[in-house]
């Protein structure tokens, strides 16, 4: 989902910088094939509101049960039920 900042932030020169040096303090996690089950079933809780993108990262932060997203989309995140930081704060 990193692509996505990149996208958002318009691959802005400073905002690049600034994404790389916060990559590199975090642990970046894969999808992997044997969680595709748990990332189609919340999807279909959520239909048709959730994404496939937003499926993947509540799979990967049940699995990690530490992580905390790090997302704009507050309104969505603040019904999943899960950590997550975003402009408006940190939200548990």
């Amino acid at each position: 989902m990193v692509d996505e900042a990149l996208h958002l932030l318009d691959n802005a020169p400073a905002a690049i910088a600034a994404l790389h040096r916060l990559l590199e303090r975090m642990e970046i996690v894969p999808v992997l094939q044997q969680d595709f089950e748990a990332v189609f079933a919340v999807v279909s809780k959520y239909a048709p509101r959730m994404d496939l993108a937003d499926g993947c990262l509540i799979t990967l932060s049940v699995r990690y049960a530490e992580a905390v997203v790090i997302t704009t989309d507050t309104r969505d995140f603040s019904s999943y039920g899960i950590p997550f930081a975003s402009p408006d704060g940190l939200f548990a």
